[in-house]
Formats: C-alpha cells, sequence, structure tokens
C-alpha cells in the first residue's frame, strides 16, 4: 500500500520513487489488514471472492483438489512454474493449495539464509528479488514466478533496530508515528526492490513480463484501532469515497519487449489473470475472456464496495456460473 496517500504527514526521503516510474493503476482488494491469500487467488484464477460467504478464504475452504489457474495455463504452455514465499510453507494451506493450482515448485522461508537474509524478524525484499534472478537466470526453459515478499508484514512496533525513514505529523503520538515510520520503511525497501529487479531485467535479452501488487492496506496499530490512522491522516466526508479508499493499493507491470496496460479505473485482482495470460501471448481457456466482458460495469467485484450490483447483467451471471463451476461444482470447462 501506498502511505503516501495519507494527508497531514511528511516523510524524511521519496518512499516510493523506486516504484511510481512502473506504475499502471489501481487494484481494489478484497481484504483490509489481512487476507492475502484472497488477493492471491484472484490474482492467479482470475476468479472472485465476491459470491463466497463472509470471511471466507477460498484458500482454507475450497481448494481442495487440482483447480485451473494461470499456473495451469502456464504449465500447459511449456513454462516451468515457481512460486515463492519466505514464510513457512503450511500459511494459507499455501503448500497444498500451490499444488492444486499447478506449481512445479514451491521455495519457502527453509530455502533461505536466516542468518544472512532478514531484515527485522522475516526474508528482505532484497534478497527475494535476489532469488527471483537466480531462478530467471538458470536454465533456458520459460518461467513463471509467482512470488509473495514478506519482510513488510506486521508487527510495526520495534521491528527493526534502526529505522531510517522518519514519518512525520502533528496528528500521531509517539507510537503511531514510530509504527508508520517503521511501515514506510518496509515500502521503501519493497520499491527499491521492484526496481532493482527490472534495472537487472532490462540487462536481458529474453522476453519478459513483470506484474507488481499490494495486496491490502496494513494493520497501523491494533486489530481494534485499525483505521483510526486512516481516518486522521485521511478524512473523508463522502462515505463512498472512504470505504473505496481504505481498499486501494498501487499496481505497476512493465516489460522489455511490449507495452503493458495502464488501467485508468481501479480494478480487482482478477484482471491480472487476463493480462498475464493475452501479454504472454499464450494458449488459454476462453473462459478467462469473461474478465474483458465484466469490465463495463463491474471492473471490480467487492463484496464492501459493491452493495447493488445488476444480477440480471449477463456477464456478472456467466461470471458467477463460471466461478461456481470450477471452484464448487464438476469443473465441466475443463472438460475437454
Amino acid at each position: 500500500w501506498d502511505p503516501t496517500k495519507l494527508k497531514n504527514v511528511s516523510f524524511s526521503e521519496d518512499i516510493m520513487k523506486g516504484f511510481k516510474k512502473y506504475k499502471k493503476g489501481e487494484l481494489i482488494s478484497p481484504a483490509i489488514g489481512g487476507g492475502t491469500a484472497n488477493v492471491e487467488f484472484e490474482a492467479l484464477t482470475g476468479l472472485t471472492n465476491y459470491f463466497f460467504g463472509p470471511g471466507v478464504l477460498a484458500y482454507n475452504v475450497y481448494i481442495r483438489r487440482n483447480t485451473p489457474s494461470v499456473v495451469s495455463v502456464m504449465n500447459d504452455n511449456g513454462y516451468k512454474t515457481i512460486a515463492v514465499h519466505p514464510y513457512f510453507p503450511q500459511m494459507y494451506n499455501r503448500d497444498k493449495v500451490y499444488n492444486f493450482f499447478g506449481f512445479d515448485k514451491f521455495i519457502t522461508e527453509n530455502d533461505f539464509n536466516k542468518n544472512t537474509d532478514t531484515k527485522g524478524p522475516y526474508i528482505s525484499d532484497d534478497k527475494l528479488v535476489d532469488r527471483i534472478l537466480d531462478l530467471l537466470n538458470t536454465g533456458d526453459d520459460p518461467k513463471f514466478i509467482f512470488s509473495v515478499t514478506m519482510q513488510n508484514h506486521d508487527p510495526y512496533i520495534e521491528k527493526y533496530n534502526n529505522v531510517n525513514v522518519k514519518a512525520k505529523s502533528s496528528q500521531l503520538n509517539e507510537e503511531e508515528l514510530g509504527i508508520l515510520s517503521t511501515y514506510a520503511e518496509g515500502i521503501r525497501d519493497s520499491s527499491n526492490a521492484l526496481d532493482k529487479l527490472i534495472t537487472s531485467l532490462k540487462k536481458s535479452k529474453t522476453p519478459t513480463l513483470v506484474y507488481f501488487f499490494g495486496d491490502h492496506l496494513p494493520r497501523l496499530g491494533t486489530v481494534e484501532d485499525l483505521r483510526n490512522v486512516y481516518n486522521r491522516l485521511n478524512p473523508e466526508s463522502d462515505p463512498a469515497k472512504k470505504e473505496l479508499r481504505t481498499y486501494t493499493t498501487p499496481y505497476a507491470s512493465w516489460s522489455n519487449y511490449k507495452k503493458t496496460r495502464t488501467f485508468t479505473e481501479p480494478f480487482s485482482p482478477s484482471h491480472i489473470a487476463l493480462e498475464v495470460l493475452q501479454d504472454s501471448g499464450v494458449d488459454y481457456p476462453s473462459y478467462f475472456n469473461i474478465l474483458k466482458g465484466l469490465e463495463k460495469d463491474n471492473i471490480y467485484l467487492q463484496k464492501s464496495l459493491c452493495k447493488n450490483v445488476d444480477q440480471k447483467n449477463q456477464y456478472f451471471k456467466d461470471y458467477k456460473m463460471i466461478v461456481y463451476d470450477l471452484i464448487m461444482g464438476s469443473q465441466y470447462l475443463t472438460s475437454k
């Protein structure tokens, strides 16, 4: 998430500098303060959490069998598929779900050196980028790599020995400034890591695509006061705009061989799946194209924001059936 969107606060340096040159839009996250797996689910499948019950995590409830995804499509097109998440593999059942999606390999915190690769309690984004570059530079086979960073996860109290980025605001107390400063330092590191990744890839002759996005707004405090900092530093009188703000995260993309799309409206993570498939030129199941039809009226579907969706909209109705078939139904769409 981009904390420079907050009002009445300043930072001691440009923490988004490495990101801004690649920004192509904003996402509407299905989550806030947690629930990363639901954002993953949408981006990897092209499907939505909108039709699931409140609080449901698809990874924990529904993914219990082979499930079509961008991963399985890439497998069918001859790509080696690798997931990288430097945390324990059982979180959100990723060790099982990634197999059901079709990943060839899953790299976890166990594959990093915890003595040299950490910043604070987690594997640093810088070392994560090093691992991604190593994977890309090993072997000649085409690769699809999906990575979930870990360094900037909470807690943000006493996380680092030294915090170099300083947040300044007359509307926050000392503890809150410390939390925001720590989060901002992690965002700076993420931004710089993205820039390092792309700067390295610019030297490659291999056609390459990069998509980078935030999963959700962080818990800047306790669960109980999750939104207090946001409300004080970014007051909004319009309830709809206020709610929209709390689910909006940044999106970037880059390629060394083609122009990637800029989104003029915030969109659901599910649309990233179609971008990946179209941009890479692979053969993919036609049901992914439903996302094109949804763009006019429902470019994002989010339970807290979309209260009055036109239930008779044909694209919406078809999308609901696709989600049901692939996740809960008989997967007729996978039949050939």
